[in-house]
């Protein structure tokens, strides 16, 4: 594994962060010049996230020709079509809840792919940290958007 492969995992848990902490301050739209609001900001990143961990899961099992290596090609697709299908017919809080459940099962497939030897110990234990820092940000975020 690489610095940058290194930082960028990390850099990418920063919007998240930064957006459970917008969430917990109750701000909800972004200023004048854009229609957008947080929620559809960590929405869609949240799906390029999943996406890009799915992809990642793809190229790593197609380098293996077993059941495994398929299953995981196979739920890498159904993962992104799931988010995706979360994203456009469920509210946000319960998308966020799903979110966080497909996170986990991403962390379950790369935890295979470590035991198939197809990813390295040291990329699967930064995987784990990065994927707890964005778990507990969702955490923040459904608390605040619950909470009265």
């Amino acid at each position: 594994m690489t610095l940058v492969s290194k930082y960028l995992i990390y850099l990418g848990t920063i919007p998240f962060i930064f957006f459970s902490v917008i969430i917990a301050y109750k701000i909800n739209e972004m200023p004048n010049y854009s229609n957008l609001d947080f929620e559809t900001i960590i929405s869609v990143y949240t799906i390029a996230i999943i996406s890009f961990i799915s992809g990642s899961h793809w190229a790593q099992s197609s380098k293996v020709n077993n059941l495994l290596t398929t299953l995981i090609l196979i739920s890498s697709n159904i993962i992104v079509v799931l988010i995706w299908f979360a994203y456009l017919f469920l509210i946000f809080e319960v998308f966020i809840f799903i979110s966080s459940i497909i996170l986990v099962v991403l962390l379950y497939i790369e935890k295979i792919l470590l035991s198939e030897v197809l990813c390295s110990k040291t990329y699967y234990h930064h995987r784990v940290f990065a994927t707890s820092i964005v778990l507990i940000s969702f955490c923040l975020m459904l608390y605040n958007r619950i909470s009265f």
